[in-house]
């Protein structure tokens, strides 16, 4: 997990953070990472384009 990752809900550090599937979801070229935030319980989901940072979705 890099280090400056944080939870969207909760602001919590990357230390708080479980990447779910560390190969990613590759559709295309996007690749998708699934976290699970073990101080606030949810789960969010990060999109790279191009293996650029592009956006996250919260779940």
């Amino acid at each position: 997990m890099k280090k400056g990752n944080k939870c969207i809900h909760c602001g919590a550090d990357h230390e708080s953070l479980s990447l779910l599937n560390p190969e990613g979801e590759v559709k295309g070229e996007v690749v998708s990472f699934y976290f699970r935030c073990k101080a606030c319980q949810k789960y969010f989901k990060e999109f790279w384009v191009n293996e650029e940072y592009k956006t996250v979705l919260a779940t």
